[in-house]
């Protein structure tokens, strides 16, 4: 058994260096050219509102529709600590996606040595993880709390403590305010706890199984602990620290009872197997290694005898049930953010993160087995999927990072609106400089057109109404609302840009060749549609 292989073995220098040097590298791709990129429509909302509410106004009430409170909280610390600006607004996110990559580290007992790190690598490097790294919403946060909850849950079914059940359940209060996707999350771990039981009475009757064993070995008390820091996280976040009570209700009730609704609505457009579309173009390593390193979980649950290098030499048996947990919950996320009436490309990395520390697996298992000619055809196809992934890395994260012809980008913000703001800012510092008074700005709002300008404006007296007349030094139009004042728009000079640009895809008659043009070229295989919007200046700014 190599080092690397040895779970139990305290660190050694060199993979010491090893983690530090990946977590330094994590870090330094997520803060690179941070605030150089569009915001995002959703990615403005959540810095907008974290500004306006939280740090301007001191108030903030929960909505459904911009799910939980945490990460507006999050970016509003960010404002407090690095002042208000694009890079401070997607700290957070890049702050989330640097520490999770860090905590694979604690499952190196439970995993072994080589699948920790790869899951991490996985983590730090691959392009749906990188690029949501560096995009200011949600999904990270929750991702960041989802795999703290795994290694927490793993490493209390190898040695249980008492601060175990007070983090767990803190830490799933504060993924209830994050998002309410939570409940797929719960869901899918009771239905694997009510599995694991039912499967243990059938092989061993009369014998609590060692998830069981685990919860009361620790007593009642780290229990009682856990739930009142449940309620306190949950109910301080939702009620916005005591201002505003009726939070605690809408967290319980109407956030899922709205998400709920939406299940008919189909937001998103997508189709069924997007996901694994998603998969299969950006992450083919992770899929590849992952079915192999579920194969081997699956193996070892049907024939528990069996001795497989790479795995059972290093995967204690009472953490059997944590690799149980990744094959079940990977396959059940999937299957329930596929059905569900919601599918945006941010959500495959739900099933992804499990995905990654069965990657982990795999690649262990694979290289134990580098010495055979089974070993050695499988690292060929793994550096196959390797170049793939890095390919496709390299395009969605360093060239292109804006293009909405990329399936793992949802509907981009144009870099013209930035280069347009320039422009106002300017006119803004003219009249500052000359009349002493703000650039005024009407911005017609219809089509949703309200956001990124509401973020990249915010300093300036913006009215969002479509005017009538032209009143204010810059006017945001729409075409219709264009066309309507064109006659009265002489005194003003057009900057017409894309405000944003989506990709709605239709699947149906798509072949081989469509697709092989659009994976090499980028050529999208029905049209993009831009909201095209014009910018007008009043001459002399």
């Amino acid at each position: 058994m190599s080092r690397m292989d040895a779970p139990r073995e305290d660190t050694g220098r060199r993979e010491a260096a090893a983690w530090a040097l990946l977590l330094g590298l994590a870090l330094a791709l997520r803060l690179v050219g941070l605030g150089d990129r569009a915001f995002h429509h959703d990615e403005s909302q959540v810095a907008y509102f974290a500004w306006s509410t939280i740090t301007r106004e001191h108030t903030y009430a929960y909505d459904p529709l911009l799910h939980g409170p945490w990460t507006y909280y999050a970016t509003a610390l960010a404002y407090a600590i690095g002042g208000v600006g694009d890079v401070t607004a997607r700290l957070p996110a890049a702050v989330a996606g640097t520490v999770m990559v860090g905590l694979p580290y604690f499952l190196r007992a439970q995993l072994g040595r080589l699948a920790a790190f790869t899951a991490a690598a996985g983590l730090a490097v691959g392009p749906s993880y990188l690029y949501y790294s560096r995009f200011a919403r949600e999904d990270l946060h929750i991702a960041l709390i989802t795999l703290a909850m795994v290694v927490i849950a793993a490493r209390m079914l190898d040695a249980p403590r008492r601060w175990h059940p007070v983090a767990l359940l803190a830490l799933l209060a504060a993924s209830f305010t994050v998002k309410e996707s939570t409940l797929i999350f719960g869901f899918v771990v009771a239905t694997y706890l009510v599995a694991l039981l039912v499967a243990h009475r059938g092989r061993r009757p009369g014998r609590a199984p060692w998830t069981l064993t685990a919860a009361r070995s620790v007593g009642w008390r780290p229990w009682a602990l856990g739930l009142l820091a449940f309620a306190v996280v949950y109910v301080a976040l939702f009620s916005s620290f005591g201002a505003n009570w009726g939070g605690v209700w809408d967290g319980v009730y109407e956030g899922p009872s709205y998400w709920l609704g939406q299940h008919e609505v189909g937001r998103g457009g997508e189709r069924w197997f997007f996901y694994l579309v998603l998969l299969v173009v950006y992450e083919p390593l992770a899929l590849g290694l992952g079915l192999l390193g579920a194969g081997v979980v699956l193996r070892s649950w049907w024939w528990p005898r069996a001795r497989i290098t790479g795995f059972t030499d290093v995967i204690s048996p009472r953490v059997r049930a944590l690799t149980g947990y990744l094959v079940w919950g990977c396959a059940g996320s999937l299957a329930i953010y596929s059905w569900a009436g919601e599918r945006f490309a941010w959500l495959v990395l739900h099933p992804l993160l499990l995905l990654l520390l069965l990657a982990g697996i795999g690649l262990q298992v694979l290289w134990a087995a580098r010495a055979s000619t089974l070993g050695r055809a499988g690292i060929v196809l793994a550096a196959l999927a390797f170049a793939a992934t890095a390919y496709n890395d390299v395009r969605v994260n360093v060239l292109h990072p804006e293009d909405p012809r990329e399936l793992l980008i949802t509907t981009q913000t144009s870099p013209e609106v930035p280069r347009a703001v320039e422009r106002i800012r300017a006119a803004d510092a003219r009249l500052r400089a000359t009349e002493g008074r703000r650039v005024t700005v009407a911005v017609d709002p219809g089509s949703g057109a309200s956001y990124p300008w509401a973020w990249y404006l915010r300093e300036l007296p913006v009215a969002y109404a479509a005017p009538s007349t032209p009143a204010t030094d810059v006017l945001i139009l729409t075409e219709d609302v264009s066309r309507r004042l064109e006659p009265r728009l002489d005194g003003y000079r057009r900057i017409s840009v894309d405000l944003r640009v989506g990709w709605g895809r239709h699947y149906t008659g798509v072949g081989a060749r469509d697709w092989w043009r659009w994976y090499w070229h980028r050529t999208p295989f029905t049209p993009l549609a831009p909201l095209r919007e014009h910018v007008y200046v009043r001459r002399g700014l």
